[in-house]
């Protein structure tokens, strides 16, 4: 996984990054549960 730093110049803009990033990992989160429980499953 990368990870893109972003400045905000407000607080808004801040609100707005936050939830792109936070549906960007709800997107993810399948492939992360899945390898952890292939890792598991040995």
């Amino acid at each position: 996984m990368l990870i893109t730093p972003y400045i905000a110049n407000n607080a808004e803009e801040a609100d707005v990054l936050t939830k792109a990033f936070q549906k960007k990992l709800k997107e993810i989160e399948p492939l992360i549960t899945q390898r952890i429980d292939d890792v598991v499953d040995f």
